[in-house]
């Protein structure tokens, strides 16, 4: 293959020559140039009104986003705490107690035995729940929104009976059934209930922990016009 020598533009290369001569003989450094480019201030402020439109639009729905994700891992973690005490009375072939108690303006969740009178959260297990998080009782039947939990809502089935809400603590005899508490551990369960439902709410949020008669324990939210996990 033939190759070739490419000569520069003659023109071109005396005139740099020149030049370079001139600045030699003048003694400035020689430079080699290149025009900048860049943006105007008028182009730098129109970006800049852009994203912060962008930002203004976004903020409200990634503050949202994050405050139902916060709200769902706390009742994911309420959750965990019911399955706890459940499997803590299967595992310790005696009954078991969930209490709930107020500290600080938190709602506190621990396991207990039934009939204990220490009241100390000291080496018993507990979930604390953010400030803005608190308990309520159920929804007035006939409400709206949100409308009461009924036990077809939370298990299947047409039943339009409410389940258990009225509770502060709820207990699960060594077999993993939800039912009334007893005077102490060792003492049977007096009745076995048709399950419960305990009410949270965060600002206008609702949500559920729902125990069904079987133990089965599920969470519920609140979506404005129904109840769904």
């Amino acid at each position: 293959m033939e190759s070739r020598l490419i000569q520069p533009d003659q023109a071109k290369l005396t005139r740099l020559t020149s030049q370079h001569a001139n600045s030699k003989r003048a003694g400035h450094p020689v430079r080699w140039t290149a025009k900048a480019h860049g943006f105007s201030l008028v182009e730098l402020m129109v970006v800049i009104a852009i994203a912060l439109v962008v930002f203004a639009i976004a903020l409200p729905k990634m503050t949202t986003s994050l405050t139902l994700t916060k709200w769902r891992g706390e009742m994911s973690d309420l959750s965990g705490v019911f399955q706890k005490c459940r499997s803590q009375a299967i595992k310790n072939n005696a009954t078991q107690q969930l209490d709930f108690t107020t500290n600080n303006a938190q709602v506190v969740t621990y396991i207990d035995v039934p009939g204990s009178t220490d009241s100390s959260l000291a080496g018993k297990t507990q979930i604390w729940m953010f400030s803005q998080f608190s308990k309520v009782d159920a929804p007035p039947l006939g409400n709206t929104n949100p409308a009461p939990l009924t036990q077809g809502t939370m298990w299947g089935g047409s039943s339009t009976n409410p389940p258990v809400t009225t509770e502060q603590h709820i207990c699960f005899n060594s077999r993993g059934i939800p039912c009334t508490c007893p005077g102490a551990a060792t003492f049977p369960c007096p009745g076995i209930t048709n399950g419960y439902a305990f009410y949270f709410t965060q600002g206008e949020q609702w949500a559920a922990v729902g125990v069904s008669p079987a133990g089965r324990i599920k969470t519920y939210f609140w979506y404005g016009s129904a109840w769904a996990n």
